[in-house]
């Protein structure tokens, strides 16, 4: 006689973007990237060259990957992000 379990998809916890922890290495690669970014967008609004800017919002959005939870427990860093997203493509729109 064959036994029957409990219903697998019940078992295992379910996918989700909590699940998706990354580690301390990337996550520091991330705060690297997202300083990185400011510099470069700064730099670049500065001196109004085009790939400097360009770089610094690759950057931005790498960083933005990477360090993901440490963005979101910030609000500090949430609105320096946001900033820093406006100021870029402001200016790679004008230079």
């Amino acid at each position: 006689m064959l036994r029957r379990s409990a219903n697998a998809g019940e078992t295992h916890s379910g996918m989700g973007f909590d699940s998706w922890d990354r580690p301390l290495p990337v996550r520091i690669v991330g705060l690297a990237f997202l300083l990185g970014a400011a510099l470069l967008l700064l730099g670049g609004a500065f001196r109004e060259q085009g790939n400097m800017i360009s770089t610094g919002l690759m950057f931005l959005c790498m960083g933005a990957v990477f360090a993901r939870g440490v963005i979101g427990t910030s609000r500090i860093l949430q609105v320096a992000v946001c900033a820093l997203a406006i100021l870029g493509l402001f200016y790679a729109l004008t230079t």
